[in-house]
């Protein structure tokens, strides 16, 4: 080990940037880590950067009580759980990637457990109030028509909101009805697009888009009025507005829609791998979470199928029979 990084060296500006230059490089261009994902773990290390230059150490050279020391500051500061463990896989990750490269002895955050949290049911919402949602556009200008196009698309395919925004043109079949899309970490998917989405999209492409376009030559599906990329966040406010209208704007979030089309899926009797390929979850186990079905969807299935479930049986039944 170089004996500049040993135990007790002070904070090396020059060596932290080059490390952390490297490990970025590999995120993205090795695993193919998702852009959002990689600005995760970077800003991550950023938090790292500054606590070990407020106290001059080395970041190859970590005694151990200072990681504890690190990781109870950062909890008393009202992280949540789930930023605690982001926080600790990231540093866990780059101190593997220096470890790979032979530049420190050991990993400091290699025995450190992730904070558990509980799991949290996915809030979505009900046919209905997807209904009412889809209906907010007005459909007689572009941007209305866009933004139609955008919703049917969301609820019909379950992308999440940075996929809907990264499409392309040439990533839509609306003949054969599928997409191709990218997803995290740079895996493809086939995602099957039903009739009504590729129906609002068709109109979109033909009597919206190029009126939004104004001469530019955009690959992506979606634009903005200025003929660019649609964003994250702007798609993020269009979804939020509508929703606010309807006054469920407090249960809305990014993935509500996802959310949405998962769970009805998983209602009607989809089975969860189909689910899994739709949604592009690398382990089945992400895609368990929407089996929660709601209690009066149990109830009434029970009813349906069981041979004594039904108000049938509990007529014919002898009241007598339990005294």
């Amino acid at each position: 080990m170089n004996e500049r990084v040993r135990k007790g060296t002070g904070w090396n500006d020059a060596a932290f940037e080059r490390d952390q230059r490297n490990w970025m490089a590999y995120l993205r261009m090795e695993r193919g880590l998702a852009e959002n994902t990689a600005h995760a773990y970077a800003n991550a290390l950023d938090h790292w950067e500054q606590w070990l230059k407020k106290r001059n150490c080395h970041h190859r050279a970590i005694p151990d009580a200072l990681v504890v020391e690190f990781l109870r500051d950062h909890a008393s500061r009202g992280h949540s759980v789930a930023s605690r463990a982001q926080l600790i896989s990231a540093l866990r990750n780059f101190y593997n990637h220096l470890l790979a490269d032979e530049s420190v002895p050991g990993n400091p955050f290699s025995g450190l457990p992730l904070p558990r949290r509980w799991k949290s049911l996915p809030h979505y919402l009900t046919v209905d109030q997807v209904t009412d949602l889809l209906e907010r556009p007005d459909v007689s200008t572009p941007l209305g028509l866009r933004n139609k196009a955008i919703l049917e698309l969301m609820y019909g395919t379950g992308l999440r909101i940075s996929e809907v925004c990264g499409l392309r043109r040439e990533d839509v079949y609306l003949a054969e009805h599928f997409l191709r899309v990218t997803g995290k970490g740079g895996r493809e998917r086939v995602v099957p697009c039903g009739d009504t989405a590729v129906a609002w999209i068709i109109r979109y492409l033909e009597n919206a888009r190029p009126l939004l376009l104004k001469g530019t030559n955009a690959v992506e599906l979606f634009v903005n009025r200025s003929g660019r990329r649609l964003s994250r966040q702007g798609l993020w406010k269009i979804i939020k507005d509508y929703a606010r209208e309807l006054g469920i704007s407090a249960n809305l979030t990014p993935h509500t829609l996802r959310h949405s089309f998962a769970t009805h899926l998983v209602e009607e009797g989809a089975d969860l791998r189909s689910v899994q390929m739709m949604l592009g979850h690398a382990s089945i186990t992400t895609t368990e979470i929407y089996t929660h079905v709601s209690r009066g969807k149990i109830r009434s299935h029970y009813e349906k199928f069981h041979p004594r479930g039904g108000d049938a049986s509990r007529q014919e039944a002898d009241p007598e029979e339990d005294k």
